[in-house]
């Protein structure tokens, strides 16, 4: 009951008092929470980046909350200021119309200003408002890219929650059918050993990856071909571009299969990569155009190498 049934009946009321992204954020508790409990139970230690890892999200998280609970104080102080400003004014007899965009209104219900306005959550709802539908046909798009346009899908709205949920999902669908193959290449009567290094590994190849790519991606854009790109565009498409090793993870569990299967991958994401960024470089030199091509390919292959060599 206190494990199972209460929290998900918790769940389930919460999402209607905040919003969308910050219930994301929040599920990142669950990811950090758990090791806890298997180190009273288990007895198994978390790593020094574990502990790392969830001490700067419980910080984060932290901070983002006090902040929402001293925004009623700042609300209520600045309709003080604006009513006192009202009263200077009236007794000044100046007239002329109140500022009603002025300090109740400025920032009235937003992030708080200032430099820590990255440490809440309102900084970074913008990146995750999205909802399921459109992510759907995102990733019908990368998939399908020979039938569906990308560029259609985004509408001038890229998102990050697309390419965080892809990447993260193949950090486990790689390690989990990495193991598979193991166990399947196993000797009989050899007790087969789980190796977590898998995980992470996969996590350092395939975020590293993510923000390796979409920065080279935004660099070549914006000062190669001098074409003005956010980089929220640039990580939305290199996030995406992941969905086919997503459909050819399953496949890699078979030792015959691994090879053909990331390589069908790589070309793929290449293919994808490649005709979501034709209407932008396609107006420019084409030696400009094929070293953003060579560059997006040799990223691609990269990926695949490590993937094939390390883990398949």
């Amino acid at each position: 009951i206190i494990c199972v049934a209460l929290p998900f009946v918790l769940v389930t009321i919460a999402p209607r008092f905040i919003p969308a992204e910050e219930v994301n954020l929040f599920f990142l508790l669950e990811t950090i929470i758990g090791p806890i409990w298997v180190w009273l139970v288990v007895k198994e230690q978390p790593t020094l980046e574990t502990v790392i890892g969830g001490a700067v999200i419980i910080i984060t998280l932290g901070i983002h909350s006090f902040i929402k609970l001293r925004e009623p104080e700042k609300i209520i102080k600045k309709k003080h200021q604006h009513e006192q400003l009202r009263e200077m004014r009236d007794e000044d007899d100046h007239g002329g119309p109140d500022d009603e965009d002025g300090l109740l209104g400025q920032n009235a219900g937003g992030a708080a200003p200032g430099y820590c306005a990255c440490l809440s959550v309102a900084y970074y709802r913008p990146y995750f408002d999205v909802d399921t539908d459109e992510v759907a046909a995102r990733l019908r798009a990368a998939l399908f890219f020979c039938n569906e346009p990308f560029g259609a899908t985004l509408r001038g709205k890229p998102d990050a929650y697309g390419p965080w949920w892809v990447a993260t999902t193949l950090v486990f669908a790689v390690a989990v059918t990495s193991h598979v193959r193991g166990l399947l290449g196993a000797e009989a009567g050899v007790i087969y050993e789980f190796d977590f290094s898998a995980v992470t590994f996969a996590a350092a190849t395939i975020y590293g990856y993510v923000a390796l790519a979409a920065a080279t991606n935004w660099a070549f854009l914006n000062y190669g071909l001098k074409v003005h790109q956010r980089p929220l565009a640039c990580l939305c498409v290199v996030g995406y571009s992941l969905v086919p090793y997503l459909a050819a993870a399953p496949a890699c569990a078979l030792p015959y299969l691994a090879w053909p299967a990331v390589l069908a991958a790589c070309a793929a994401q290449s293919l994808f990569a490649l005709k979501a960024a034709r209407p932008a470089v396609e107006p420019h030199p084409r030696e400009k155009v094929l070293a953003f091509a060579g560059a997006t390919c040799a990223l691609n292959a990269g990926l695949a190498l490590l993937l094939k060599v390390y883990l398949y």
